[in-house]
């Protein structure tokens, strides 16, 4: 299929997508070399078709999800890529759609942000129903190996994601998170916990519009090769300097601290970024924290919770002590108000019913509250550290678990 590649109303380039994989094969005259995906590149009058596919390939419902294969047939169509051609590409990220050459449609006619979607392809990939007439859907270019789906809750598109064995504890982690997170003062996506079908799932609203979308870290990652001599922090923020995004550092501080609390193991490249305008392309703010249920020992047994484990954690650094010493300063952090939250915790743990016993309710509490502990003594020791935290020396290449495509 021939194509243009459009981000809004503007035409960025002409492609060739594979009818039965959805991949891109070839990519042909670029008509708006700014409205690339931020990380392609043209050079010598060529785009970087290597780069754009894996940019578009990020863009997809993952196929070894659970369930997915199971559903593609009752979705009538045999791939993911596709499934998502079936609603142009579009997402709830970003403003980017893919325009077939045979039709006149027009952002203004199919967008999902005015138009609304269909929930009959999230029903199916969750096994709530069999069949789906209406294959317009945001699902087909979500990522993530949770189960999910979108959905309209009180007039607004939210994202409702399940937990996995063995204890379903993600979404009470994002209930949690987020509660840490706004007794921290750190801007963060909001959740709740909602009960479908008998098992619990988060539920969290878009925080992209038609007039703001998301870019995730990996695409800024990208946009320049890294030099042997820099770490992943140092290049990490030499692009968004390189880029025009302004006062990183503290907002990678903020992130850090946050994720060290909540004992979050999988803040990846592809969950944390910027958000801009898709028709000025000024940077606007960062991505307010969101996909933190992969957090509070989510899938440690029980005494191991107590046991102060080391917890593993991404981007930077293997461990969270490790990455902790990249924070430039410690002087935002209300230790009251963390301390005062474990009564909420306690409460949204609880609310687990049967999935939860009591004592690791317990658990997770005493160990967050261990983790403030911790931060309040380092945080004595160095309120405010004299070295450039981009002076860090120490790399951590990002590896295919590190920047896989950005979960929601």
């Amino acid at each position: 299929m021939n194509a243009c590649l459009m981000h809004k109303h503007t035409p960025v380039a002409a492609v060739t997508i594979d009818d039965r994989t959805g991949r891109l094969t070839r990519c042909g005259t670029v008509f708006a070399e700014e409205h690339l995906p931020i990380g392609v590149t043209v050079r010598h009058g060529h785009v970087d078709r290597p780069a754009l596919s894996r940019w578009w390939e990020d863009r997809s419902l993952p196929s070894d999800r659970a369930g997915v294969a199971e559903s593609l047939s009752a979705l009538g169509v045999t791939t993911v890529g596709q499934l998502r051609l079936k609603s142009f590409a579009l997402s709830m990220s970003d403003c980017y759609w893919l325009k077939p050459d045979d039709t006149a449609v027009m952002w203004d006619e199919v967008n999902l942000y005015e138009h609304g979607f269909s929930e009959e392809v999230g029903d199916v990939l969750l096994g709530w129903r069999h069949t789906a007439n209406e294959l317009s859907s945001p699902d087909s270019t979500t990522d993530g190996f949770l189960r999910k789906k979108w959905s309209c809750v009180e007039g607004q598109p939210c994202l409702l994601k399940a937990g996995s064995f063995r204890y379903y504890q993600q979404p009470f982690n994002e209930a949690a998170a987020a509660a840490v997170l706004q007794a921290l003062g750190v801007a963060h996506t909001p959740y709740t916990v909602q009960w479908h079908h008998g098992e619990p799932f988060s539920v969290c609203p878009t925080f992209s519009s038609p007039s703001c979308e998301m870019v995730p870290a990996i695409q800024i990652y990208y946009h320049a090769p890294k030099p042997n001599n820099l770490s992943v922090y140092q290049h990490y923020a030499a692009c968004c300097r390189q880029l025009g995004i302004r006062h990183i550092v503290p907002a990678l501080d903020e992130m850090l601290v946050a994720d060290f609390l909540i004992a979050n193991e999988d803040r990846h490249f592809g969950n944390f970024g910027m958000l801009r305008d898709p028709d000025t392309l000024q940077w606007l703010r960062p991505i307010p924290l969101f996909d933190n249920g992969t957090s509070f020992g989510y899938d440690l047994p029980t005494p191991f919770l107590r046991a102060g484990r080391s917890v593993p954690c991404r981007p930077f650094k293997a461990q969270h002590t490790d990455q902790l010493r990249l924070v430039s300063d410690y002087r935002f952090i209300p230790f009251d108000r963390l301390y005062a939250v474990e009564e909420t915790l306690r409460d949204i743990f609880a609310r687990s019913g049967t999935l939860l016993e009591a004592d690791r309710q317990a658990a997770l509490v005493e160990a967050y509250h261990y983790r403030v502990d911790y931060l309040r003594h380092i945080a004595h020791a160095h309120p405010s550290l004299h070295d450039d935290p981009t002076q860090d020396t120490t790399d951590r290449s990002p590896t295919q678990y590190d920047v896989p495509p950005g979960t929601r």
